[in-house]
């Protein structure tokens, strides 16, 4: 389960993060990425080919989606689609792809992954036909989601293809998530030594970043130590994590996931008082946080479970 969360970036309260090349995204502030998206629309009214305000407008959509607006959503994207009906066929390509991305993550939202797939495999093929290499990525990441964990190896590779051969930066900033979201995807195999690598990856692209992005490809470095028993060194690690938290600020990092795997850490090394201590704490976290309980029934009840003190003295008679 765990993979999964990060893998989808809600690890740190973000979904779908992607590299911002409309300024326009607080990831972990929907209603100020709103407000940002609909300042902007007011701003463009000088362009007289209307582009920017329709690509600024399919932004939006995908923003009220996130936010559980789904039917405002829909209707955002179907009166973007109209407006790309009325352009030229070459002035028509660039929104066309970002509203077939921005509709297949809607029909995600919505459970129809059929849709969401074809849709994701049309931006896939227009994107790649017009060099649009950006976008590509995206979709390859898209289409890598949607599918069982035996099959989003092939669609991370020619993302990867994609970020390394690409003459665009803006392209090549996808590299550190996509090593970071393959690598969940070879943790989710149990191919533990093959994720460290990615994971590492991730890191090593991010060496000058502070973000979350860095953080969680961090905790994944960390995680996957606890996975092949070198438990020692990834404690180390959510060790100087959680000092960072305590101490920077970032948007929506996810302290309770970093306290949880503190407390595994001391659960595996059977050092039961300082386990309890950390679930309790972790628990305190996401106590408050629905999506988290809602999501993680399983995951909750454990915290719960091993977070009571009773714990403690149950296991150390």
């Amino acid at each position: 389960m765990l993979g999964y969360l990060v893998r989808d970036n809600t690890f740190f309260g973000q979904r779908f993060m992607f590299p911002d090349i409309d300024s326009v995204w607080n990831f972990n502030d929907l209603d100020e990425t709103a407000r940002n998206i609909h300042s902007k629309i007011a701003s463009t009214t000088t362009d007289p080919s209307g582009l920017q305000s329709l690509e600024l407008t399919i932004q939006l959509g995908h923003v009220q989606g996130l936010q559980g607006r789904t039917q405002e959503a829909q209707l955002t994207l179907d009166s973007a689609k109209i407006r790309i009906g009325e352009l030229g066929a070459g002035a028509s390509l660039r929104p066309e792809i970002r509203y077939l991305l921005e509709s297949g993550r809607l029909a995600c939202l919505l459970r129809t992954p059929d849709q969401a797939q074809a849709r994701f495999g049309r931006a896939w093929e227009l994107a790649m036909e017009n060099g649009e290499d950006f976008f590509a990525i995206d979709a390859a990441l898209m289409l890598a989601i949607t599918q069982p964990p035996k099959l989003q190896a092939a669609w991370l590779e020619r993302a990867i293809h994609v970020a390394l051969e690409t003459t665009i930066m803006e392209s090549k900033k996808w590299l550190p998530q996509i090593y970071l979201r393959r690598g969940w995807a070879f943790f989710d195999l149990f191919n533990f030594e093959i994720a460290l690598v990615d994971f590492e990856a991730a890191v090593s692209g991010l060496a000058t970043d502070n973000s979350d992005l860095r953080l969680s490809a961090e905790w994944g470095v960390a995680r996957t130590y606890r996975a092949l028993r070198r438990t020692d060194e990834a404690l180390a690690v959510q060790q100087k994590l959680l000092q960072r938290v305590d101490t920077e600020t970032f948007q929506g990092l996810g302290r309770g996931y970093v306290l949880w795997e503190i407390a595994e850490c001391f659960l595996s090394l059977k050092k039961l008082g300082d386990a309890q201590n950390y679930f309790a704490q972790a628990l305190l976290e996401f106590s408050t946080k629905d999506a988290f309980k809602n999501s993680n029934p399983a995951d909750f009840s454990r915290i719960q479970h091993l977070g009571d003190k009773k714990y403690a003295g149950e296991r150390s008679e």
